[in-house]
């Protein structure tokens, strides 16, 4: 069901891990500047930014209480669902374009990529931010692909994220996580990285991960079951079909407005509708004549 149906620009949706609230960005011709939130029980929605700006990312924290938010000038603040003026947790302007992606279960780590897509000279790589001591982490890095869609299982113990090649072959792998550097040998290839596959979450349980692929030749989620060490079990295989043109996930690009969010009983995602009006213009009536 459609959860959102405005003429503006609406994208980058993320759910409270209760699946109650829905936070998401809008605006207009791709500015996004105002964050709201949606309560999926009530219906109510609410503008959470006091202010316009370019707000980059936007995550639920742990408890689902408050959305944090990054804006393009790297200061990240945190709002309350209750009400009152955000308050800024983080200064993110000593890194290059760094992204927000995900709270531990705990509250005690931020999920952020930093460095540059398409070069070899900084590549993207995930870090974490522990909010106790204000320390900075790097903890995957590849130097031959840029890293980034960074998510936690529910327990915590694993990370899910995308890899990308420089000719845009993209792979999902999982990470056992630690507060260090966690070495590739340690990484778990969710598949081949034949297709385009992105956007990787676990579900609730932990014991599936969704992500979106073009693996059938259109934009599509799917999902893969997991073994309890988290190996791939069987076969992925598809959980919504987007083959429509006029209203597709396609239609969003492959950035931030791609972005899934999973809840106890629901998946959500943006996809973007066109339509048109075709007029007929006749000459022979032009001027009164």
């Amino acid at each position: 069901r459609c959860l959102s149906d405005w003429s503006s620009d609406v994208c980058s949706s993320d759910l409270s891990r209760d699946g109650m609230s829905l936070a998401f960005l809008s605006g207009h011709d791709g500015y996004m500047s105002e964050l709201y939130c949606k309560n999926l029980t009530t219906g109510n929605r609410s503008l959470l930014s006091p202010e316009p700006d370019e707000i980059t990312t936007q995550i639920f924290n742990a408890d689902g209480t408050a959305v944090t938010y990054a804006t393009s000038s790297r200061i990240v603040r945190q709002v309350s669902l209750s009400g009152g003026l955000p308050e800024k947790i983080w200064d993110q302007r000593g890194l290059e374009n760094p992204s927000l992606w995900d709270w531990s279960p705990d509250g005690k780590y931020l999920l952020f990529d930093a460095g540059k897509r398409n070069t070899t000279s900084s590549p993207k790589y995930i870090a974490i931010h522990d909010r106790q001591t204000l320390e900075t982490t790097r903890f995957l890095v590849d130097p031959g692909r840029w890293l980034f869609r960074a998510r936690f299982s529910a327990d915590g113990h694993w990370v899910a994220f995308t890899a990308t090649t420089y000719d845009n072959r993209e792979q999902i792998l999982l990470a056992p996580f630690r507060k260090e550097l966690v070495p590739m040998s340690e990484w778990i290839p969710i598949e081949d990285g034949g297709a385009w596959n992105d956007n990787p979450i676990f579900s609730a349980d932990g014991r599936m991960l969704f992500f979106t692929s073009n693996r059938d030749g259109f934009h599509c989620i799917w999902a893969q079951p997991l073994t309890r060490n988290m190996r791939p079990s069987g076969s992925p295989f598809a959980v919504y079909h987007s083959h429509r043109s006029r209203l597709s996930l396609a239609n969003c690009g492959l950035n931030d407005e791609l972005k899934i969010a999973v809840g106890p009983k629901m998946i959500v995602f943006a996809q973007v509708g066109f339509a048109g009006n075709v007029w007929l213009l006749d000459p022979a009536k032009r001027g009164g004549r």
